[in-house]
């Protein structure tokens, strides 16, 4: 696997990155979008971000349901809600708002 390419969250541009995930900052808070990335990576850009402790609510796009994700998310006090599930012509987007739990 290119290392270069492997989970860069260095790109905040906003053109389309197809080196990895693409983030943004916009009025209703941090943005993700880890659509066309290959399992497990996009599991892997969301959990490296809410890690990373800068960030304490986030909304994600992603291909589809992370299933897989939302123990991960448990395990670390996130709260997880899909805030929109729709298909424009061939391609699906899944938005997942992310908040950090309180403590």
């Amino acid at each position: 696997m290119d290392r270069d390419r492997n989970l860069s969250l260095i790109d905040v541009s906003s053109a389309v990155s197809t080196q990895g995930p693409r983030v943004w900052h916009a009025p209703d808070g941090m943005h993700i979008d880890v659509r066309g990335l290959s399992p497990p990576e996009p599991m892997l850009a969301i959990l490296q971000m809410i890690e990373g402790g800068e960030v304490d609510a986030l909304i994600a796009h992603l291909d589809r349901e992370p299933i897989f994700l939302y123990p991960e998310l448990d395990q670390r006090g996130w709260t997880y809600e899909i805030i929109s599930c729709m298909r424009d012509g061939g391609d699906r987007e899944v938005k997942l708002r992310l908040a950090r739990l309180s403590v």
